[in-house]
């Protein structure tokens, strides 16, 4: 592919304005889609995929084909979510006196996301019980206990 063919978008389905041809669909084999996605969050996509994967079923060998795709899709839609917070750190909440609009999609995004992550079988992990302070220091109390213990028994 010399600098020509990539100045006029002939392998990445572009015009000579850096702009998507008419008709042209985006893929993730154009190579475009994959680079438009931030190194950050495509490494968090990839530490989040493999502890869904770990948290349904331990391996991906013992995933079935369905949860493979629902947690591709919710990988996607998560990657959409955290570019839209990016956008929105970077150019603010109102545009012009108005929320931006991009928020409406965000929450229906957020949504969707819930949706599958419902579908897959995860849901929230709630503890056994709410700590007050005073059972944290208990519980703090009883480790160094434990640990002095250890030390005058060695």
């Amino acid at each position: 592919m010399s600098k020509n063919d990539v100045q006029t978008g002939k392998e990445t389905g572009r015009d000579s304005g850096g702009r998507f041809k008419k008709g042209h669909r985006l893929s993730v084999y154009d190579g475009v889609y994959s680079k438009r996605i931030p190194l950050v969050i495509r490494r968090h996509s990839t530490i989040i995929r493999e502890s869904m994967i770990e948290d349904i079923a331990g391996s991906e060998k013992d995933c079935s084909t369905a949860q493979l795709i629902l947690i591709d899709k919710a990988i996607a839609v998560n990657q959409i979510c955290m570019s839209i917070e990016g956008f929105i750190r970077e150019n603010g909440v109102f545009k012009s006196r108005k929320l931006h609009p991009v928020l409406a999609n965000y929450i229906s995004y957020i949504d969707k996301l819930r949706l599958i992550l419902k579908d897959l079988g995860i849901s929230k992990r709630v503890g056994d019980r709410v700590l007050s302070p005073l059972d944290i220091a208990d519980e703090i109390d009883a480790e160094k206990k434990k640990k002095r213990q250890k030390v005058k028994t060695a």
